[in-house]
C-alpha cells in the first residue's frame, strides 16, 4: 500500500463538512431493510397486545386465536426478502503483523470495519514467557502463586440446578485454579465456570503483562478513562470503594478458562472495537455482520437470540437466515483478532486458554456509539413515557431518560460528551503547539479532533446539566478556533 495513501486520505476527510463527518453505519443499514421495518411493527403490536405493564400473561388469547402465529409468518424472512444473498461473502483475512502497517490497517480494517486476524504478535511479552510452560500451556502454578490473592468474578456459561448461565461469583484466582481449574471434569459438577473481565492490566499495572499492539494504540475509551482516574470528573472514582473504583477502571481485561468455556452472544459495549489475543490456547469465533442483526430479533422484534446454533426457532424465526452470514474463525496462540463495531459474535475456547482483551473505540468508529445512544434514549424515552405527566418538568423527564440510557449503554449523553471533549482539547492543544499540521502525526490529531466535535453535535440538546453543555460548547469553540485548517461547515 502506498505510504501517503493515509495522509492523503486524512486531507480528503479534513476537507469534508461537518455534517458528513458522522457516517451511516452498517446498522443504520439494516434497520432500514424490509424485515427490519417489519420487526418495528411487530415490536409496536407487542405493545399493543401486552399494555403498559408488558404483561405476557396477555398473550395467551393471542397464541389461541393464531395471531402470533401470523405475526411470526411477518417477521419470518423470506428467500426474496431485501435481494440478501444466500451466504456470506465476507471472510477474515490473516495477515502477518511483520507485514501489516498501522498505516494499512487503518485504512483497509479499521475505518472500514472488517474483521482482520493478526499474527506474530506478543512472541516476547513477559506474560508470554512466565504463564506458560516449554510447550505452550498454561502455568497455573506460576497464576496461582504470583496473583492468587486477587479478586476476580467467576461466570457461569451454562445452567446448573443452583446457578443459571450468565450469574457470577465472587472468588480468587487462587480458588478459581484450585477447586475448580485443576479438578477432573467429573468432580465440577456439570458447572462451566469462566474467568472473564478481570481488570488485571490496570490492578497490576506495574506488572508488564504485554504491550498495546501498534494497531489498537489509538483508544479515546481507555484513555478516558484513565482521564477520569488522574482527575476527579464527572463520572470519576471519587466516591467509589477500591474494588468498586477497580471494576469501573477501564475496558482493559483478562480472561482465562478451561476448554469449553465460552462467551455468548453479544456486540460489544457502545458498540466498541474489540481485540484479543491468545497467550495460551485456541478460541472458535463465530461472527455476524451488522447489516443482518435484525435476523437475530425474536418474533416480537424485543430480544436478541442468545446464541446462533439451538436456540428455539419459532420463538427466533430468522437466526437460522442469521446462520448463513456467520464467519467462524479459530484463534491461535500469538494470534490478535480485530472484532469490528457492531459485529454481534459469541467465542467457545477449544483448549485451556488465557487471552487479553480490549474494548475500545476512536474516530473510525465514533459514529456507531453515537448511534447506539441515540437509540437506546429513544427506547428509554419510550419505556417511561407514562411517566412524563408525573414529572415536574421535561429537565426531569430527561434526566430519568438519561439514567436509563446510562443503565443499558453504560455512558449517559453527559459522560460521553465529556469523553468527546477530552479528546477533542488534548488533540487541539497538542497541535497549536507544533510547528506544522500537515505531517501524517498532526493531520491524525486533526481528524480526531473533528470527529470528537462532530460526535458532540447530536448530543448537546440533551445534556440535563445547563453547566455541562455550556462547559463543552465552550471546549468546542475552543478546538476549532485552534485548527482553521479544518473544515467546520
Amino acid at each position: 500500500m502506498d505510504e501517503g495513501a493515509l495522509e492523503e486520505r486524512l486531507r480528503s476527510l479534513l476537507s469534508e463538512g461537518l455534517d458528513h463527518a458522522l457516517r451511516p453505519t452498517d446498522e443504520s443499514h439494516h434497520h432500514q431493510q424490509r424485515l427490519a421495518r417489519r420487526l418495528e411493527i411487530a415490536s409496536s403490536v407487542y405493545s399493543s397486545w401486552t399494555g403498559k405493564e408488558n404483561d405476557a400473561s396477555k398473550l395467551a388469547s393471542k397464541i389461541a386465536d393464531g395471531s402470533v402465529d401470523n405475526l411470526r409468518s411477518f417477521v419470518t424472512e423470506k428467500d426474496e426478502d431485501d435481494g440478501v444473498e444466500a451466504t456470506s461473502t465476507v471472510t477474515v483475512e490473516v495477515r502477518d503483523a511483520e507485514d501489516l502497517s498501522y498505516e494499512e490497517f487503518w485504512l483497509r480494517y479499521m475505518f472500514e470495519n472488517k474483521p482482520v486476524l493478526v499474527s506474530h504478535i506478543g512472541r516476547e511479552w513477559r506474560a508470554t514467557r512466565e504463564w506458560t510452560d516449554h510447550n505452550g500451556a498454561l502455568s497455573l502454578g506460576a497464576l496461582s502463586e504470583a496473583f492468587g490473592d486477587a479478586q476476580v468474578w467467576v461466570t457461569h456459561c451454562t445452567s446448573t440446578a443452583e446457578k443459571s448461565a450468565g450469574e457470577r461469583e465472587r472468588w480468587t484466582v487462587r480458588e478459581y485454579i484450585e477447586n475448580y481449574w485443576r479438578k477432573d471434569e467429573g468432580d465440577r459438577g456439570n458447572r462451566s465456570l469462566y474467568l472473564k473481565d478481570w481488570h488485571f492490566p490496570t490492578e497490576f499495572a506495574d506488572y508488564g503483562a504485554y504491550e498495546t499492539p501498534k494497531y489498537f494504540r489509538d483508544d479515546w475509551l481507555n484513555e478516558y478513562y484513565d482521564h477520569l482516574a488522574s482527575n476527579a470528573g464527572p463520572g470519576g472514582a471519587g466516591d467509589k470503594t477500591d474494588q468498586q473504583a477497580l471494576e469501573c477502571s477501564d475496558y482493559r481485561f483478562l480472561y482465562m478458562g478451561p476448554k469449553g468455556t465460552k462467551t455468548g452472544l453479544h456486540a460489544d459495549v457502545l458498540r466498541s472495537f474489540s481485540w484479543s489475543i491468545n497467550i495460551s490456547g485456541r478460541k472458535r469465533w463465530f461472527l455476524l455482520p451488522p447489516r443482518y442483526t435484525h435476523l437475530l430479533y425474536d418474533t416480537f422484534g424485543h430480544n436478541i437470540a442468545p446464541a446462533f446454533f439451538g436456540v428455539d426457532e419459532e420463538a427466533f424465526p430468522n437466526v437460522a437466515a442469521a446462520r448463513k452470514y456467520l464467519v467462524e474463525v479459530v484463534q491461535g496462540v500469538g494470534e490478535a483478532i480485530f472484532v469490528p463495531s457492531g459485529w454481534h459474535h459469541t467465542v467457545e475456547n477449544l483448549e485451556d486458554t488465557l487471552s487479553i482483551n480490549h474494548n475500545w473505540f476512536n474516530a473510525c468508529n465514533v459514529h456507531y456509539a453515537v448511534e447506539l445512544l441515540q437509540r437506546e434514549r429513544h427506547e428509554a424515552e419510550q419505556a417511561i413515557c407514562d411517566c412524563r405527566e408525573l414529572v415536574a418538568s421535561e429537565e426531569e423527564f430527561e434526566e430519568l431518560v438519561q439514567r436509563n440510557v446510562a443503565a443499558n449503554a453504560s455512558m449517559d449523553y453527559e459522560n460521553f460528551a465529556y469523553l468527546l471533549v477530552m479528546v477533542a482539547v488534548s488533540r487541539a492543544r497538542a497541535l497549536v503547539e507544533e510547528d506544522s499540521v500537515e505531517d501524517p502525526e498532526s493531520l491524525m490529531r486533526s481528524y480526531e479532533a473533528k470527529m470528537a466535535c462532530a460526535a458532540v453535535r447530536p448530543l448537546v440538546g440533551r445534556i440535563t446539566s445547563k453547566e455541562a453543555e455550556a462547559e463543552i460548547l465552550k471546549s468546542m469553540d475552543f478546538v476549532k478556533a485552534s485548527l482553521p485548517h479544518v473544515n467546520w461547515e
